[in-house]
C-alpha cells in the first residue's frame, strides 16, 4: 500500500475544483524526457477500476494501479515546502529523485 500525509492531502484538497473534491485523485507517473524516466502525476475525478488500490487518508480519496507503478507500494506522497515553492513528492525505497527534483528513476534491483 501507500501513503499520503496529511500535508499533501490538504494541498491536493485545496488546488481541487468544487466538482472534484469528492472524486477520488489518481497517483500515477507518466513517462518524461527528463533528467528522470519518469514523473508523478495526480488526475482528479478519477474513476476507480477493478486492479486499484483506494486509499482513505486525511479527507482525500486516492487510487493508484500498484502493479502498473510498483514504485508506488510501500512509498508515501509528502508535500515539500521550501521557501514560497511548494510541490508533491514520492518518498520510497523503490525511487531515485533526480536534482531537479521532478522526475525519478527507478532503483536497479541488486538481484
Amino acid at each position: 500500500m501507500f501513503q499520503v500525509t496529511e500535508t499533501a492531502a490538504k494541498y491536493i484538497l485545496g488546488s481541487l475544483s468544487p466538482v472534484d473534491k469528492d472524486k477520488p485523485v489518481r497517483i500515477s507517473f507518466t513517462t518524461t524526457k527528463g533528467c528522470g524516466d519518469k514523473k508523478l502525476a495526480i488526475t482528479p475525478g478519477a474513476m476507480v477500476t477493478w486492479d486499484d488500490s483506494v486509499l482513505h487518508d486525511h479527507g482525500l480519496v486516492a487510487i493508484a494501479n500498484l502493479k502498473e507503478h510498483q514504485e508506488l507500494s510501500g512509498g508515501t506522497l509528502d508535500l515539500e515546502v521550501d521557501g514560497l515553492n511548494r510541490r508533491l513528492i514520492v518518498r520510497s525505497e523503490r525511487l531515485l529523485s533526480c536534482g531537479c527534483g521532478t522526475s525519478y528513476s527507478t532503483k536497479k534491483s541488486d538481484t
